[in-house]
């Protein structure tokens, strides 16, 4: 399988924020400029040069000046990394083309040196013209120094605290950079990106921690909610989503196969206004709900009914007095029975027979079923409707005669009367 090597890139900005120093041989692509950087383990990204594109070379290098020529006798100057003129012997002024010139040389350093000159318009003064100014090598200040502006030249050495007094604004060039407690090759550089207008980071009035923008992950941003009443709701395991606000009127209800879990619905039951209806009971005609009042409450007990309590809120106790109210035995297996007493307790019963009743001129009611009246004689009785017996209710003119164990329809003798025949309930 094929092997991917990948070197450590980044833009222009990325780099010179991030500045970093580059291990021994370690290859740094500026995806900007299309070069590369190897780094040394020392020097960091700013101060390594790029490695040469040979492509960008003219093909005949006419345009280049020969390395033999720099630095030489009608040569050219020479400048370094930072565009600085490389004079090894010095810097000739002519002025007036004449036999006169001023030569600007320096002794023989013994370390690398810097002369800077203010950013002021003025003539420098000669080592001739100070001696009548006091020698100061290296200064010790002890208390207060006054000064309108005081500039230092090279490294400023504090042993203590540093404390700026009424100063509103501190100007960094780049940026400050935090050693920590121990001395060693790590240190937190606070730096900006370079402005391209004036900005302003306020610290609150708080004591804390600053939040990177790798910390905000797990913050959900201000711009999720666009209206007044979206909601924040889970779509999924570790998961948030907005619902936006619903339908004035709608209610929040679950449903699992809803995106986020819920929505809004109409409201299954349409309520009536509340307004002006306090202590009122809702109530349906079987169409419109409405509010009610409550018609009564049980408000006074009269002594001796049994009941307990009352008012117009609360429980009423009912105590039974077992003398007057009854209590009806189980029903269970006791059909076409009668509830009977024997005078203390009640009881469900069989109903044997009847005694043998005499009916005179009595109606029996169009409906009425006799089950059993053993020995029962007709005399003048009147029938009304239809009577069913022995299986049915006979053709025009039949009468009911006994079989000896019940009674069938039959069509009676010649001269025999109805009150010859005995009517029995099988």
């Amino acid at each position: 399988m094929a092997t991917r090597i990948q070197v450590r890139r980044g833009t222009t900005s990325q780099w010179n924020t991030a500045n970093p120093t580059l291990e021994e041989g370690e290859i740094g692509y500026n995806s900007t400029l299309g070069q590369m950087k190897i780094g040394d383990g020392s020097t960091v990204w700013g101060d390594l040069d790029y490695v040469l594109n040979t492509s960008a070379l003219d093909t005949s290098l006419g345009s280049y000046i020969p390395d033999t020529e720099k630095s030489a006798i009608n040569g050219v100057a020479e400048l370094d990394g930072s565009k600085n003129i490389l004079a090894p012997a010095g810097i000739i002024f002519e002025g007036t083309a004449d036999a006169y010139e001023t030569t600007l040389v320096v002794t023989d350093p013994t370390a690398d040196r810097t002369i800077t000159f203010p950013n002021s318009t003025g003539t420098v003064a000669l080592t001739t013209d100070l001696s009548s100014y006091a020698t100061l090598a290296n200064p010790t200040f002890t208390g207060t120094v006054n000064a309108a502006a005081l500039t230092l030249s090279g490294d400023l050495t504090v042993n203590g605290t540093t404390t700026t007094v009424n100063s509103t604004t501190v100007n960094v060039t780049n940026a400050f950079v935090f050693e920590g407690t121990t001395a060693d090759a790590f240190e937190t550089t606070l730096t900006i990106t370079d402005p391209t207008a004036d900005r302003t980071i306020t610290l609150p009035d708080s004591t804390g921690t600053v939040a990177l923008t790798a910390d905000l992950s797990s913050y959900i941003p201000l711009s999720t909610f666009d209206t007044k009443g979206d909601l924040l709701v889970a779509s999924a395991d570790n998961t948030v989503a907005k619902l936006a606000v619903g339908t004035n009127g709608y209610i929040l209800t679950a449903n699992s196969s809803a995106t986020n879990g819920v929505e809004w619905a109409a409201a299954p039951i349409s309520l009536p206004s509340q307004t002006g209806n306090t202590g009122k009971y809702l109530t349906t005609d079987g169409t419109t709900a409405s509010w009610a009042t409550i018609s009564a409450d049980i408000e006074s007990v009269t002594a001796g009914t049994g009941l307990t309590g009352g008012g117009s809120s609360g429980a009423v106790t009912v105590s039974l007095d077992t003398t007057s109210v009854y209590v009806v035995p189980s029903q269970t297996g006791h059909n076409g029975k009668y509830l009977t007493t024997d005078g203390s307790t009640s009881s469900w019963a069989t109903v044997s027979s009847y005694s043998a009743p005499t009916l005179g001129s009595t109606s029996i009611a169009s409906g009425a079923t006799v089950t059993t009246i053993a020995g029962l004689t007709l005399s003048n009785a009147t029938l009304s409707g239809s009577l069913t017996a022995g299986g049915g209710t006979g053709t025009s003119g039949q009468v009911l005669a006994s079989t000896g164990s019940g009674v069938q329809w039959t069509t009676p003798a010649g001269g025999a009367a109805f009150s010859e025949f005995l009517l029995v309930g099988c």
